[in-house]
């Protein structure tokens, strides 16, 4: 998708043989997502929106107790990926990677209220995109392992929206060093 608006308000899954959706500019608005449900999915934002108007997990599912074992990939290089719900990486017996990216300028920003990290494998990496918590979540990041969560040489933005404060972390563990606070116009 490079302009313009779709719409699709009920669920979609990409990924279950193999699939990619891009967006690299435009306003893309989709509900329940399913990134590599038994195959492989990725979702590469690299400027516009595209915003989950419910959950979104990426890498396997878990279906009462039926573990699928898909690979979900998910990029935020520029634009906004929104979700209303919560990100789940590695359901089931998935595998769940999520890159978020930028420079000042031009930062991917990823927006959602929790990210939870299943029974399957999970990996973070955040070098220079922009974090952003829709909701005051004590375990805003849930369930993750030492080295599950890894920063670039650019760190991390961490919006809190919810607590009125901007951070930068650079080479931090979680949950760490709560890093710098950074100006508007970041």
């Amino acid at each position: 998708v490079n302009s313009g608006t779709w719409t699709q308000s009920s669920d979609m899954s990409i990924g279950i043989g193999s699939g990619t959706l891009t967006v690299n500019g435009g306003h893309v608005s989709i509900g329940e997502t399913i990134v590599g449900l038994y195959g492989d999915g990725t979702i590469n934002v690299t400027g516009g929106t595209l915003e989950h108007t419910g959950g979104v997990t990426l890498g396997g599912y878990d279906y009462l107790g039926t573990y699928y074992s898909g690979t979900g990939i998910m990029s935020v290089s520029g634009g906004l990926l929104s979700t209303s719900g919560t990100l789940t990486m590695g359901a089931g017996n998935g595998v769940g990677s999520l890159s978020v990216s930028g420079s000042t300028g031009n930062r991917g920003t990823l927006s959602t209220p929790r990210i939870v990290k299943g029974t399957g494998t999970a990996t973070i990496n955040i070098n220079g995109g922009i974090l952003q918590a829709r909701a005051n979540e004590s375990d805003f990041l849930s369930g993750f392992d030492a080295g599950d969560v890894t920063f670039g040489a650019e760190g991390a933005i961490v919006d809190t929206q919810v607590l009125g404060q901007v951070r930068h972390i650079r080479n931090a563990d979680l949950p760490g060093d709560l890093g710098e606070t950074v100006p508007a116009g970041f």
